[in-house]
């Protein structure tokens, strides 16, 4: 395989992976004032409760709680 095309082939999933978190984070933002705990949104994503929390809780909402 040409050396442009691995560069292609990186590039096109990169942008791909990049939109998927997007939609990603989107999802939990939009889960959480629904009622969804941390826990079930990290069994979803196949990660721990506190691995969910890490990821996804933002400073502003620590702060509120």
């Amino acid at each position: 395989m040409a050396p442009d095309l691995h560069l292609h082939t990186i590039s096109t999933l990169g942008d791909q992976h990049k939109k998927i978190d997007t939609q990603l984070d989107e999802a939990v933002a939009t889960a959480r004032p629904d009622g969804l705990s941390w826990d079930k949104i990290g069994r979803a994503y196949g990660i721990t409760r506190q691995g969910a929390r890490n990821r996804w809780d933002t400073q502003e909402s620590r702060s509120e709680q």
